[in-house]
């Protein structure tokens, strides 16, 4: 494959980076308003449902968000299955395709659970505080619940540990301008992403020991009476401190893919080329 996108692709990846960075945004931001006002509820999905219950412009902005999350699946599909950055026909390049798969299939169903959530909202059975969380301790305290709940947080855990790996290593810059020319992006771009991968990481490693906890205390005592593992955190002496770091991190992790959006086109030795 071309390493240069042709311009539809390109503008359904900026379409793509530019819903992602919104969502995270949100996300930080609720995270830091829920620090401080602890009767909203918090997590990824809650940012649909706070958006949807506000008014009508939130709604048209889910709808807006919803279809630009497709576009980013898109643009991970054009990476991971087309091979449109052009990666090496070896076990790293196979590897690095690969780790493009997790972001495909999350990113769907985002971009789903919104439609959802807008659908719900017009026919009726739109819930903004919901009792998934509270089924999903009572699965928990099941032998197969404990083996998802290991899962998930392994899967956190791979995640958190990329995040950090990439942060340390630079290597995070390469997605502000593809992977000939990282050393070349901006230097405020490439501090609020080292902020944002090293503060979203975090985020994700908490979420991964806690989930190793909710496997030997769920219906004990840990999450006992708690809506969310965010009020297990925002109990602790040093959770509001936590918390408003993982808070600045995400929403420094959604600002970065909105450089990406601009800057991924817009460096490198030809100004045609999106590496």
């Amino acid at each position: 494959m071309p390493k240069n996108y042709d311009l539809l692709t390109k503008r359904i990846a900026q379409v793509g980076l530019i819903a992602k960075a919104i969502v995270y945004i949100l996300f930080g931001l609720l995270i830091l308003r829920a620090t401080f006002t602890p009767k909203q509820p918090v997590g990824l999905m809650e940012v649909v449902k706070f958006l949807i219950y506000q008014d009508t412009f939130g709604r048209i902005a889910i709808l807006i968000l919803s279809l630009g999350l497709f576009c980013y699946a898109a643009w991970k599909y054009s990476q991971m299955v087309l091979n449109a950055e052009d990666h090496d026909q070896n076990l790293l390049g196979y590897v690095t395709r690969f780790t493009w798969l997790g972001p495909f299939i999350f990113y769907i169903i985002l971009g789903i659970h919104g439609l959802w959530q807008l659908y719900k909202w017009y026919f009726g059975d739109f819930q903004y505080e919901s009792e998934e969380l509270g089924r999903f301790i009572q699965f928990v305290e099941t032998l197969p619940g404990k083996w998802v709940a290991a899962f998930l947080a392994l899967l956190f855990l791979v995640n958190a540990v990329t995040l950090f790996y990439l942060a340390f290593s630079g290597r995070y810059s390469i997605m502000l301008t593809g992977k000939d020319f990282h050393q070349t992006s901006p230097r405020l771009a490439r501090a609020v992403g080292l902020v944002g991968y090293i503060g979203y990481g975090l985020a994700l490693f908490i979420t991964a020991v806690l989930f190793v906890l909710s496997i030997f205390y769920a219906g004990v005592s840990f999450m006992d009476e708690q809506e969310s593992v965010f009020r297990f955190l925002l109990q602790q002496e040093w959770g509001k401190m936590t918390l408003t770091v993982i808070a600045i991190g995400t929403i420094s992790f959604g600002m970065y893919f909105l450089f990406t959006a601009y800057y991924r086109w817009k460096l490198g030795r030809d100004p045609k080329s999106i590496d």
